[in-house]
């Protein structure tokens, strides 16, 4: 791919077309036609005349040797062909459609004739079968958008119509816009790429779809998900490329007015709310508004309008509202002090040894007693249940709008200009942000997070002479989000003394693994924003047989980063302490758990169980980069029948800096204890730096100048007519990473330090001092003794321990992630109006990214018994959290894709997609609700990576959509109004999904150092899977015997990968319309709208973590294989009223 031959043609093939305005994605269509007379024979000279019907702007060409003509760079919608030559009548095609991205081949032949004669006019089919482009993609046009049911009215919903993407199902309980977070052929989430209106509309920030510019329905024209094989002009990501248009006005007034009601009493119930006893949450939903486009100046200046207002109470969604935790079942509501002292006596008998039976750490009986407002308590009682539904409220509010106007500048040239506004807020009853929350928080700690946007895009179209046309670009994506917390106590309140308690006295996060987290999240409060400045050129000209297009793009990325992270601190009990060899006698088996550490904590000297954590909040950092792209396109129709796609792209990514030079990377193989720098290099531009750390590039890696991507298409129609067609292509598309990682670098030391302490620390005084800036340690020396040494017997004497380094640092070897995709398919028109597509779709991902812990331990027999004291000698590093984001990660992807188009006739217009896939990786990022997030390293050996090549922890090997717009006929043609407004002028609409369930790993879940896979128990042979109704399997959904946890450290678990899969998934979401005609221009709309319609339940993945430590024993996690909530929603119910004119 990169020998030198390859780079230098390309670089010759560049300059040849350096001199002219290259600067490359368009959001606008094609027309192209051959024209010929009644003999076949091609009419050269012939001039050709597209009319844009809203408008009336105009462009005409002339048809070169070969009769071809081609007219780009055309807004979306419907026009008009007219062809006029000496010696024959003028023909007129009406009603064209062009479609956004797309080409349409409009091909007329010619009456002989007086050209002033008779005019040979004829209505447009368009054709199905795209006979000129490799592409894989799907428009997704107006009608669509408008009537297909959404549950949020959100356009990201229908991008998973097409074959080859999958995604989970909308969820209809989910509190918001509901964003939708889609892999496309066998790619993460991170790896697509949002225009809209011909600009970069993606977050640089997360690289995802959730917080995008997200239009009201009633404002778009149209959008297209390009799913592979796209050409040259499109780059940036090598997953999906999602282009939208905004709406314009025409020489014609038009508009409408809209109310969208959900309420509560119209809904069904979830399931496990059923079973657990709990009535149907509130879920009431109220979205309005309306556009209105028209003519300022008419066939000159247009402007179009819309704004939509949303309102949302929702205590149904599954990450804003319910709390699905673990519980202690033996802890009730008789919170006593008598009560909690029997709990003590039960759960730890062998505390009698130490005279102190019954005990309860005072600040635990404080936290187990305080209560919210509302009278429930702030540590949840399980009244005899392991696992509970804690309900909570969530509240959204958004408003936007869309501001756009079109001016056509003389006969040539064409001035957009649109601007779209949001301010989206949440008032959160269970806070997640950018994929960052507390592991099975509880309710209590609402957060107000808002996420807005401002989006300008500014287009100018100008045509020189018949063949050449250019299109220039400019526009920014501005997206400000922020984080507010509510604290109901101080730590104050519980005894709990905290460094930070002058700015921060808010108490700190309480965690019970495999149970819940009570207070607050360290990441909820923030204040961030992510821009991106675009500015392009596309030139398209045409000559012979070729259609060149070429041009470029420079994207200015801007990132600001402001968390209070950890600034109240956080306090875990895991749980090992208590199942250690030398201390488990004292518990009762089947109580060796976290909640058991919490309650008698610091009971005999030498018992603190606390793992703690804090900082000195507002890490912050101001994040630049630079991207610019190169492409050249040269569509060639070397036959009638046969076209080639061959194009060239250069993408320059430029690394992330801060512009205060507070980057550091860190290198094991620099690290030298105690020695000066100690392995870490800074930016290049930090002034005045850290002493004795060596300068590098201010990005901390050296840019990749080596991304040149070929690609190479074909489209050969082997028979005479347009309805079949042979397509297949290859080529290498690069993949923008983005700066969550460098993000993460405001929690880097030196610069952040966080203060941690495990196992040493009392409860009322958990939390060390917090260093100042890279005071202490930096070199730093190793300490004696890190951890308590000898338990469960003796006074100890330890001092208290901050642990400096930890982090996420970039390997300095970092490069441009990039995929390798290939097609062969064949498309055909087998009866009118509808066709089938069938295509191989495949590809190799290769550097990706990944997270390496830089730290894990490296002798297998280092702990032994579980005594901690020896385990810091097997660390290499000293720190905790120390990880690398690498490039070292591979892909592949095979799938088989089958879709059915039926275009609009007769009333009906229908999708129906089929995948096949299989994705295997050895890395796929973590799956959070904001899509993947590449922020964190898998389990398993991360020395080797051994065993974690798999399948992606997001493939679902079968999918199946469909979709439809059905007009029903009329049924009444006589005289009679009544029976005229019932029988007539109904519409049925849907959307169907049957999808496999996604993998998962079964993990240890020990709550040590190791993030290990389990270890299958001895013995045990063939599948843990089992079969059946999932209803059947809830508390048990594979075979929990058939797996231990991995013990020893260095054991990694002999478990593979994602080896089982959870529950399919299954919806179908129906509307039914009825529209009242008024005159020839106006109606009123009545929807009535079945989310979820036969209430099928879906259910979530199980819990995988927490295996039994011994065969035929208690796991640690009481849940451990059983399903405790659903992954979509109940049925839900919405109804609406829609005026247009």
């Amino acid at each position: 791919m990169h020998c030198r031959l390859l780079r230098l043609c390309l670089a010759l093939l560049l300059g040849c077309v350096a001199g002219l305005p290259v600067w490359g994605q368009v959001s606008t269509g094609q027309l192209s036609g051959t024209v010929t007379d009644p003999s076949g024979a091609v009419v050269s000279g012939a001039t050709v005349t597209v009319t844009q019907k809203g408008t009336g702007t105009t462009r005409a060409v002339t048809t070169g040797e070969n009769g071809n003509y081609t007219v780009p760079l055309l807004p979306p919608g419907f026009y008009k062909v007219e062809v006029t030559a000496a010696n024959f009548r003028k023909s007129v095609l009406e009603d064209v459609p062009v479609r956004i991205t797309e080409n349409t081949t409009a091909d007329l032949t010619l009456q002989v004739g007086d050209v002033g004669g008779e005019v040979v006019v004829v209505s447009a089919e368009g054709a199905l079968v795209r006979t000129d482009s490799s592409s894989q993609g799907r428009v997704i046009e107006e009608r669509s958008i408008r009537q297909l049911p959404l549950p949020t009215r959100n356009f990201q919903q229908l991008l998973t119509l097409s074959a080859g993407t999958s995604a989970n199902i909308a969820n209809t309980s989910e509190v918001g816009r509901g964003d939708t977070a889609i892999n496309v052929n066998g790619q993460r989430t991170t790896s697509n790429s949002v225009l809209i209106n011909g600009i970069d509309a993606n977050s640089i920030g997360t690289g995802s779809t959730p917080n995008l510019a997200v239009p009201a329905t009633d404002a778009l024209q149209e959008f297209i998900v390009l799913t592979s094989q796209y050409d040259a002009s499109a780059g940036r990501n090598a997953g999906g490329i999602v282009t939208a248009v905004t709406k314009s006005g025409t020489n014609e007034f038009h508009g409408n007015a809209y109310f969208f009601l959900r309420d509560t009493s119209l809904n069904a119930n979830n399931f496990f709310l059923k079973r657990q006893g709990i009535d149907r949450r509130t879920n009431e939903r109220y979205q309005y508004g309306g556009t209105l486009g028209g003519p300022i100046v008419k066939d000159r200046l247009w402007f179009f309008g819309s704004y939509q207002g949303t309102r949302e109470t929702n205590g149904t969604s599954l990450t804003n509202s319910l709390s699905v935790v673990g519980t202690a079942p033996d802890l009730t509501d008789d919170r006593s002090d008598a009560a909690l002292a029997a709990l003590s006596r039960a759960r730890a008998p062998g505390l009698a040894l130490f005279g102190q039976l019954g005990f309860v750490n005072p600040v635990a009986r404080r936290l187990l007693q305080a209560r919210y407002p509302d009278g429930s308590f702030l540590i949840p009682s399980g009244n005899g249940q392991i696992a509970r539904i804690l309900p909570t409220l969530s509240k959204f509010r958004e408003e936007q709008f869309n501001a756009n106007v079109d001016a056509q500048l003389g006969s040539a040239n064409r001035l957009a200009v649109k601007f779209f506004f949001a301010n989206n807020r949440i008032d959160q009853g269970l806070f997640s942000q950018f994929g960052l929350a507390n592991a099975l928080q509880t309710p209590g700690y609402p957060v107000r997070t808002e996420a807005n946007n401002r989006f300008l895009s500014v287009t100018d179209t100008h045509a020189f002479g018949s063949g050449l046309i250019n299109e220039a670009r400019f526009g920014f994506n501005i997206i400000p989000s922020t984080a507010v917390p509510t604290e109901p106590f101080t730590a104050a309140q519980f005894g709990i003394n905290s460094p930070n308690r002058g700015r921060f006295p808010g108490m700190p996060a309480i965690g019970l693994t495999n149970l819940f987290t009570a207070g607050p999240s360290g990441f909820s409060a923030s204040d961030n924003q992510a821009d991106t400045l675009t500015a392009g050129d596309t030139v398209i000209y045409a000559i012979g047989n070729h259609a060149l297009k070429f041009g470029g793009e420079y994207r200015y990325n801007r990132v600001r980063v402001d968390f209070d992270v950890f600034a109240r601190g956080s306090i875990t009990f895991t749980g090992a302490l208590a199942n250690l060899a030398q201390l488990a006698p004292l518990f009762t088996a089947g109580r060796r758990d976290a909640f058991t550490e919490f309650l008698v904590a610091d009971a005999f000297p030498g018992f603190n169980p606390t793992f703690s954590i804090i900082g000195p909040g507002a890490a912050k950092r101001q994040v630049r980069a630079h991207d610019f792209a190169l492409f050249f396109q040269d569509d060639w129709k070397i036959h009638p029948r046969l076209t080639l796609n061959l194009g060239v792209r250069y993408d320059y990514f430029g690394p992330f800096f801060d512009t205060e030079g507070r980057f550091v990377t860190f290198d094991p193989d620099r690290f030298r204890a105690n020695a000066p720098g100690n392995g870490f290099l800074q930016a290049g531009n930090a002034s005045p730096g850290v002493p004795n750390v060596p300068k590098v590039e201010r990005g901390l890696v050296p840019p990749d100048r080596n991304n040149f991507a070929p690609r190479i298409g074909f489209a050969f129609r082997p028979l005479e007519s347009n309805r079949f067609v042979i397509r297949g292509g290859y080529g290498i598309y690069y993949d923008r990473p983005n700066s969550r990682v460098v993000n993460n670098q405001g929690l880097t030391y030196p610069y952040y330090t966080l203060a941690l302490a495990q196992f040493s620390r009392p409860l009322a005084n958990p939390f060390v001092p917090i260093p100042q800036q890279y005071p202490v340690g930096f070199p730093f020396t190793v300490p004696n003794d890190l951890f308590n040494p000898s338990l469960p017997v003796g006074p100890t004497n330890q001092p208290a321990i901050v642990i400096p380094v930890q982090g996420i640092y970039v390997n300095r070897n970092l490069r441009t992630p990039y995929v390798q995709q290939y097609s062969l398919g064949v498309q055909w028109e087998f009866i009118r109006d509808t066709q089938i597509e069938i295509a191989y779709v495949g590809s190799v991902g290769r550097k990706l990214t990944r997270f390496r812990n830089l730290n894990q331990t490296t002798s297998p027999n280092a702990v032994g018994t579980f005594t901690l004291s020896p385990l810091l000698s097997t660390i290499p590093t000293i720190g905790f959290g120390v990880h690398a984001q690498e490039t070292t990660a591979n892909s592949s992807y095979n799938s088989l894709q089958i879709s059915v188009t039926r275009r609009l006739a007769k009333g009906l217009q229908g999708l129906f997609a089929y995948t096949w896939s299989h994705t295997i990786d050895n890395y796929s990022g973590q799956i959070t609700s904001l899509g993947t997030s590449d922020v964190s390293a898998d389990v398993g050996d991360q020395a080797t990576f051994a065993g974690t090549r798999g399948t992606a922890d997001f493939d679902r090997r079968h999918r199946v959509v469909a979709s439809f717009v059905y007009d029903l006929p009329k049924l009444y043609q006589g005289d009679n109004l009544a029976a005229k407004l019932f029988l007539n002028d109904w519409q049925i609409a849907a959307v169907s999904i049957v999808q496999s369930g996604l993998p998962f790993s079964v993990v240890s879940g020990r709550g040590l150092f190791d993030a290990s896979r389990a270890d299958f128990a001895p013995g045990f042979r063939g599948s843990a899977a089992r079969s059946g109704n999932v209803r059947d399997r809830l508390d048990s959904y594979f075979n929990t015997g058939a797996f231990v946890v991995a013990t020893g450290v260095g054991n990694f678990g002999n478990t593979g990968r994602n080896i089982l899969r959870g529950p399919a998934q299954a919806n179908t979401d129906i509307s039914i319309v009825k529209f009242f005609p008024i005159g020839e221009r106006q109606r009123v709309e009545f929807r009535t709208e079945f989310f979820n319609a036969f209430n099928q339940t879906n259910f979530a993945n199980p819990v995988s973590a927490g295996a039994p430590l011994v065969p035929g024993g208690a796991p640690l996690n009481p849940n451990f294989g059983r399903i405790l909530s659903t992954s979509t929603g109940p049925r839900l119910i919405q109804f609406a009223f829609k005026y247009s004119f």
